[in-house]
């Protein structure tokens, strides 16, 4: 729990007025005094006195002044050496919960009450909702200070910054500047959009003959059933306590795994970055990915998660290859951790690409569901798909989900003018927007064809409509694999 640290003293202008005063009737009256002496023979003691006065005036509001300063500095060095801050905040927290934020000071020593101002720095892109982040009031020795508030975060690993405390005196003249190194990590793991129950519900009607069961019998080492014994059954297998029970020969079953191998891979270009935070392709995305991981949990099947970031130093990440709720908590986590604070550039990595890509893929069939813009670089575009092509013809499965640039932009748009209260400008804004995108369009569309050709399968809707797409055609692969 640390301690603040004094920075500077700021002088109020009622204060630098009163010392430039207090200056000039010293001046004043010195200037007199000698002139007094040189110029007047006759001696008058009413003169003197006057400009004996206007100096002693100026002196008095001198000492006044540096009295509340000292005064105001001998608290603020108790107040920085006598009092401890804490601030509580959860390590982890959902972009969809708000987050109770508390800061506490214990003050043990001051000369005398001080009015101080607290401010805590929150993140950039976090919102305060409830109460706020500073608080103002006079602390006394032996007292407790609390500031409570409530944030709305955002995606992504974000830090807390200082305390900042200003102390004042009574007269509002000195202000004394403190700040408390209260930095704190919190990660903020993205949403999942759609509920699995929800997802199972919409896709029974659309699969002929609904959704199968990722598990069924057969051999394997999980145990499914017991039934009666049929000639040809391996004698292995049979139940003996149950066969005893019931008087006739019962064998045990077991679940024959029917799950796929599941590889998402997150290719993170800079102009994924570009945009509002909260709306932007990276966000977008990574609430889509957590959203299937959690799907595939409830489905058991074998999933991972790999992201490259496209810039002159690639960063990579792989979370290798798990099943069940925790390994989904695992890949949010790592979906969080994508950095953001560094300003990425962009250079073609197909070469990092292909070797990042063998070291993540099993020998085992795997469907791969990439998802990029490709940095809208429709060269970068195929060399990348080119080398998947090559892993397609080794037998993988491979799905290409490109967020719509311009479908994004058009929702920055909406919501942008929305937060402003601007409902009437989103309609000629985005026929505008329209307008001046031709082009743009033009080279998605090129890059979808270009996905298309290589026999890809290509998915560029709104968020929930892509979660249905990719899990509508894994279900029906799960299918062709005879494990429907």
């Amino acid at each position: 729990m640390p301690k603040p640290i004094m920075s500077e003293i700021v002088i109020s202008r009622y204060a630098s007025f009163l010392y430039l005063l207090s200056s000039a009737l010293v001046i004043f009256g010195s200037i007199g005094i000698v002139v007094y002496i040189i110029f007047i023979v006759p001696y008058s003691r009413r003169i003197l006195f006057s400009f004996i006065s206007i100096i002693a005036l100026g002196l008095v509001i001198y000492a006044i002044l540096e009295y509340i300063r000292q005064s105001l500095l001998s608290n603020a060095y108790l107040l920085s050496i006598s009092s401890i801050w804490e601030r509580r905040i959860p390590e982890e927290a959902s972009e969809t919960d708000d987050i109770d934020v508390q800061v506490i000071g214990k003050i043990t020593d001051l000369h005398g009450p001080v009015h101080v101002r607290i401010f805590d720095e929150t993140p950039e892109n976090f919102r305060v909702v409830r109460s706020g982040n500073n608080w103002y009031g006079e602390i006394r020795p032996s007292s407790i200070v609390k500031l409570s508030y409530r944030v709305r975060p955002s995606f992504g690993t974000h830090y807390f910054g200082a305390l900042n405390i200003n102390a004042y005196d009574n007269y509002g003249l000195f202000t004394v500047r403190m700040h408390v190194p209260l930095t704190a990590t919190i990660k903020v793991l993205p949403s999942i959009i759609i509920d699995p129950r929800e997802i199972v519900l919409n896709l029974s009607s659309r699969i002929p003959g609904g959704l199968s069961l990722t598990n069924r019998p057969g051999i394997g080492i999980e145990y499914f059933a017991t039934r009666d014994y049929f000639p040809g059954d391996d004698y292995r297998f049979i139940d003996w306590r149950a066969t005893a029970r019931l008087r006739r020969i019962m064998v045990k079953e077991f679940e024959e795994e029917a799950s796929l191998y599941i590889l998402m891979l997150f290719l993170i270009t800079p102009r994924m970055y570009k945009g509002v935070r909260g709306v932007t392709k990276v966000e977008v995305l990574s609430r889509i990915i957590s959203t299937l991981s959690n799907y595939l949990a409830f489905r058991g099947d074998m999933y991972s998660l790999g992201y490259i970031i496209v810039s002159l130093q690639p960063i990579t990440r792989f979370t290798g290859y798990g099943r069940g709720y925790g390994h989904t908590y695992f890949i949010r986590s790592v979906l969080s951790g994508i950095p953001w604070g560094a300003e990425f550039f962009f250079r073609d990595i197909s070469k990092e690409f292909s070797l990042e890509l063998s070291r993540m893929i099993r020998r085992e069939k795997t469907n791969i569901i990439i998802f990029t813009d490709f940095n809208d670089d429709i060269m970068f575009a195929e060399n990348i798909l080119s080398i998947l092509f090559t892993f397609k013809k080794l037998g993988h499965d491979i799905m290409v989900v490109i967020p719509h640039t311009l479908l994004y932009e058009e929702e920055i748009i909406e919501l942008e003018l929305l937060k402003k209260r601007r409902d009437d400008l989103i309609e000629p804004a985005l026929t505008l927007h329209k307008i001046y995108s031709v082009e743009r369009r033009d080279l998605i569309n090129r890059i979808m064809e270009l996905v298309r050709g290589y026999g890809f399968k290509v998915v560029y809707t709104s968020p929930r409509d892509t979660v249905f797409t990719i899990i509508r055609e894994l279900e029906l692969m799960r299918r062709y694999y005879g494990f429907g």
